[in-house]
């Protein structure tokens, strides 16, 4: 499923989130590998949210649905 909200829009990695500027969505829960940890949020960006200053582009790198920074 993750591949489809990738496909959709740009997104940016912070600590273990995924923000989607362009789809109003923040998908969190990604850093470490217990599934009770995901959640989806849905934000009104009318600004770049707060606490995301140093959020990465993310790609993914390949099917399997694991997603890599661009640095590397």
């Amino acid at each position: 499923m993750l591949d489809v909200f990738l496909r959709a829009a740009p997104a940016w990695e912070e600590v273990g989130m995924l923000v989607f500027p362009d789809l109003w969505l923040i998908l969190s829960g990604f850093h470490d590998d217990d599934p009770d940890q995901k959640a989806v949020t849905i934000e009104s960006f009318a600004d770049w949210p707060s606490g995301f200053e140093d959020a990465r582009p993310f790609r993914q790198s390949n099917r399997t649905g694991e997603v890599q920074n661009d640095e590397s």
